[in-house]
């Protein structure tokens, strides 16, 4: 089955990476955001079934307090994209309880 999925990423590299992994594997990528206000935008208009965020993204709202706001709206599952490996961050994150994390750089085998 197909999964329609948002991308919350600001790196251009990360985000084309993704995009073919995503692709290779038959879903649907519904749009790409670089930060909360476009992201919350794209998530209420085109209800993805899966978001893949970054924890930090462009703007004054991180990938966490965005995911916050998208539970708030929608319950769906996210993905966590992370380069940091603190145990802050990490606590921080999972109470926006997130469906997994994954580490960059970013490799098919995650996906899977």
């Amino acid at each position: 089955m197909s999964a329609k999925i948002l991308i919350v990423e600001d790196d251009m590299v990360v985000r084309a990476n993704l995009e073919v992994i995503i692709s290779e594997m038959g879903h649907e990528i519904v749009g790409f955001a670089d930060n909360a206000v476009d992201a919350l935008v794209l998530f209420t208009v085109k209800s993805p079934h899966v978001v893949i965020c970054d924890i930090s993204i462009n703007g004054t709202t991180n990938g966490i307090e965005l995911a916050k706001k998208m539970h708030e709206i929608r319950k769906a599952p996210v993905l966590f994209l992370t380069a940091y490996s603190n145990e802050e961050f990490f606590n921080e994150a999972k109470l926006a309880t997130p469906l997994a994390f994954i580490s960059k750089p970013i490799e098919k085998v995650s996906f899977k």
